[in-house]
């Protein structure tokens, strides 16, 4: 069951810039903002599902992600994570 949740958040919630949209309905985004803890969860679960499974995208998810992180969410300046 957990296999097949990560399989859907895979095709459905992460966007081409890597975040990850945490918020669905009925098969479409609900909420399009992406919260800084849903991409941190979102980096465990790839790279679990990746040990699990050895599909390699899931494993290019996580780096993604982290990648997303790096640039978006993470605030050097100030500290603390941003929404975007």
């Amino acid at each position: 069951m957990a296999l097949s949740l990560a399989d859907r958040v895979y095709a459905e919630g992460l966007d081409t810039s890597g975040g990850l949209m945490y918020e669905g309905q009925e098969g479409r985004i609900a909420d399009p903002n992406r919260e800084w803890w849903p991409q941190a969860e979102a980096v465990v679960e790839c790279l679990n599902t990746y040990q699990l499974t050895g599909k390699a995208y899931f494993f290019d998810a996580a780096l993604k992600i982290w990648d997303f992180i790096e640039h978006h969410i993470v605030d050097r300046n100030h500290g603390d994570g941003n929404t975007i």
